[in-house]
């Protein structure tokens, strides 16, 4: 009988083994197989050890994994393992197709956002029984902020949540707050003018350990993008998150 936690992993970066990915830090690209049948293109950014932290980044809708290229090799830099998901709901971004959205396509598959929790599921079990054995962080940008924050609600697995301007982005009105069910550290981020908005949000996370952040004086951006460095306010969300991240692990060695 097969387990179900049995998840097909085929490494496609230049014929390099996976002894080769794990002996230094890069980029590969894997492809995960999730239980209703999609390859899931995710892009994996590792160095031993598997204790690090590890960051499963979702990005945007109609976006793909390519929103968080900066903010991954960011992250890398501070000492964190982490992968980006193809989300079956994404699209083209900068001329770059979303790889798994056009294998659902061919597949037949639903590409709507819930379920591109599968996606996320089968991901997370992937690295969770090879990259990491330690903590995972579910960081969501706009609609996979929400779906972040719905899904830690369930899933005892994830350690923390980062959520840059979740919302009710869903057919059913309150559907978010009304599925929130947070005690893990929770860090959201949104735009000045998406603060009314987060705040209802932020009440609904019952942790003692969160963060709600804005920027009092630039407008900011709604999104993972506000950390981009194209951004003017870029360095106040990063101060922010960074202090976040560092009063979680103060007691942990990178």
């Amino acid at each position: 009988m097969k387990s179900r936690l049995s998840i097909i992993l085929f490494l496609l970066i230049s014929f390099k083994s996976p002894s080769q990915i794990l002996s230094s830090q890069e980029t590969a690209s894997i492809y995960i197989k999730t239980y209703d049948g999609l390859k899931v293109n995710n892009a994996l950014t590792f160095m031993p050890p598997v204790s690090k932290p590890f960051i499963i980044f979702l990005h945007q809708s109609n976006w793909n994994l390519h929103e968080y290229d900066e903010i991954s090799k960011k992250f890398a830099n501070l000492g964190y393992n982490s992968m980006s998901i193809d989300l079956r709901y994404g699209k083209e971004m900068n001329g770059i197709s979303n790889l798994t959205h056009l294998e659902a396509i061919k597949s037949k598959k639903n590409t709507d956002y819930i379920s591109s929790m599968e996606d996320i599921r089968s991901s997370l079990e992937a690295v969770r029984k090879r990259y990491a054995k330690g903590d995972v962080i579910l960081f969501g940008s706009s609609i996979s902020a929400s779906l972040a924050l719905l899904f830690a609600s369930k899933d005892k697995h994830i350690s923390a949540v980062i959520a840059f301007s979740p919302g009710e982005y869903f057919p059913k009105s309150g559907a978010l707050k009304e599925g929130i069910n947070l005690r893990i550290p929770t860090f959201i981020a949104g735009s000045k003018e998406e603060r009314p908005s987060l705040i209802p949000i932020f009440m609904k996370v019952q942790s003692t350990f969160k963060v709600l952040f804005t920027p009092k004086e630039k407008h900011g951006q709604h999104g993972a993008k506000a950390l981009w460095k194209i951004y003017d306010a870029h360095e106040e969300y990063w101060k922010s998150l960074e202090n976040f991240l560092d009063n979680l692990y103060s007691q942990k060695k990178l």
